[in-house]
């Protein structure tokens, strides 16, 4: 047998060290002053908290934020995810807290994005804790939100605009402030998934106490929403308004007008079932008719 006198080979573009080989490790980058501007693919962490916006303008970054603080001034976001083009593969990862300060705007802004992460990151104090494609003319793709924690949102939690194929789930989402009944500029809602796209899954959150709703499912075909916990909202649990979606698993209840809504006229349209809860109702959010007879 012909001898192969390697220290490494390449399989699917990997690369795979030989028994007695080490790989070196990849280098990370480190962030600790102000302005912090990321505009190449590679590992970053923090090592220092910081009072000003982290741009990640580049695909292919893993941020860690290393249990730090970023506290941008008033006006600013805390991370913004935008590029020239569509971004994918960037990952924010914490332990770490992203703060706002008076009218700091979103804690994580991203745009134009797809097959990233968000995970582990505690958001206080924004006007909207994460917002993705949050511009009319954006859109993401393969996104996932997984078991962060936001609160003090004066508007929203986590809102998703023309999103497909995006996952939230595991976050806590509780205690967003705004106006009830909702409007744009203050919703009062925990996790709200709205414009085109679809396919979405909200699954595992927990949502009380908004000022308005838990969940909004507004936008978007063929979404599914389950085993989320949607208690004591100002107005609604969970309201749905959009085609196709499944809600099912859910506990949702003590909330001020009814746990559980389907925004259709004729009480058509959205799969219901298998959801906890005492109270239900269907048609317009503003005038609903109570009881529903198609949730359960």
């Amino acid at each position: 047998m012909k001898h192969i006198d390697k220290s490494f080979i390449v399989v699917s573009g990997m690369l795979i060290a030989l028994a007695g080989t080490a790989v070196p490790a990849l280098a990370v980058t480190s962030i600790n002053s102000c302005p912090a501007n990321v505009t190449t693919a590679g590992d970053y962490q923090l090592t220092a908290d910081l009072g000003c916006t982290i741009t990640i303008s580049a695909s292919g970054v893993s941020l860690k934020l290393n249990g730090h603080t970023i506290a941008p001034p008033s006006g600013n976001d805390g991370i913004d995810v935008t590029g020239a083009g569509r971004l994918n593969h960037v990952g924010i990862q914490g332990p770490g807290l992203i703060k706002g300060i008076g009218s700091t705007v979103i804690g994580i802004n991203i745009g134009n994005v797809d097959y990233s992460q968000v995970g582990l990151v505690t958001i206080k104090g924004f006007v909207a804790g994460i917002a993705v494609a949050a511009g009319n003319t954006q859109s993401a793709t393969f996104l996932t939100i997984a078991s962060n924690v936001i609160g003090q949102s004066s508007g929203i939690g986590i809102f998703l605009n023309n999103c497909t194929s995006c996952a939230v789930f595991g976050n806590d989402v509780s205690g967003s402030g705004g106006t009830s009944p909702s409007t744009d500029a203050n919703p009062g809602v925990g996790i709200a998934v709205q414009g085109g796209g679809g396919g979405n899954t909200v699954n595992n959150n927990v949502s009380n106490g908004n000022v308005f709703a838990g969940i909004g499912i507004g936008g978007g075909t063929g979404n599914r929403v389950y085993g989320n916990t949607t208690n004591g909202n100002g107005a609604y649990g969970i309201g749905v308004g959009a085609p196709g979606t499944q809600v099912f698993s859910n506990t949702s209840q003590a909330n001020g007008t009814a746990d559980l809504i389907d925004q259709s006229a004729t009480c058509s349209g959205t799969v219901w079932g298998n959801n906890v809860f005492q109270t239900s109702a269907f048609g317009s959010i503003a005038t609903p008719t109570i009881p529903s007879p198609c949730i359960h």
